[in-house]
C-alpha cells in the first residue's frame, strides 16, 4: 500500500479508503474473518490437491483477505487486455502487449509495442503479435529452404 522511493512512504492513493479501515480494525477481527473464508471455501470445495506429495491432502486455493486494489488506469490495462507475459531473462521498459521468451541470454525490450519475441539456442523469432498465427508460413519457408533442423 505504500510507496517504495516516495520519501516518507506514504500510502498510495488508491489504498488511502483501505489503509483507514485497516487502522481501524482489530487483528482479530482479521484472522475471525479468514478462518470463516477458509472454513466456506473447505465446504464448497475450493481445493485442490497436489498429486505425488507424500501428504496429498487438500489444500486451499491460496487467498488473501486483504483484497488487491487496483486503481483506474490498472483496471484499463487489464480491460484492454494488454500486459506482458514474460519467462527468463527478458527485461521490458516502456514496452506493452509482449509476449517474449529468453534463452541464456539477457533480452531487453525498449518501447516496443504487440511483439512476440522468442531467443532459443539456436533461433530467434521476432513477429508482430497480429501476425503470429501466421507461423506456419515461416514452417513452409524452412523446409523449403532444408531448414528443418530450426523446427
Amino acid at each position: 500500500m505504500r510507496g517504495i522511493g516516495d520519501g516518507g512512504g506514504a500510502v498510495r492513493p488508491t489504498y488511502a479508503a483501505l489503509s483507514d479501515w485497516l487502522g481501524q480494525i482489530k487483528p482479530d477481527v482479521l484472522d475471525l474473518r479468514r478462518r470463516e473464508a477458509e472454513l466456506l471455501f473447505r465446504r464448497i470445495g475450493i481445493t485442490f490437491a497436489v498429486y505425488g506429495d507424500p501428504e496429498a491432502q487438500e489444500r486451499l486455493i491460496p487467498f488473501d483477505v486483504i483484497p488487491r486494489i487496483l486503481s483506474a488506469a490498472e483496471w484499463e490495462t487489464l480491460r484492454r487486455g494488454r500486459r506482458n507475459v514474460v519467462v527468463g531473462n527478458v527485461v521490458a521498459v516502456g514496452s506493452d502487449g509482449i509476449l517474449a521468451r529468453a534463452g541464456e541470454r539477457l533480452m531487453v525490450l525498449l518501447g516496443v509495442n504487440d511483439l512476440v519475441v522468442v531467443d532459443t539456442a539456436d533461433a530467434i523469432l521476432i513477429a508482430q503479435r497480429s501476425r503470429s498465427q501466421e507461423i506456419r508460413r515461416v514452417i513452409d519457408e524452412l523446409e523449403r529452404r532444408h531448414l528443418t533442423r530450426y523446427l
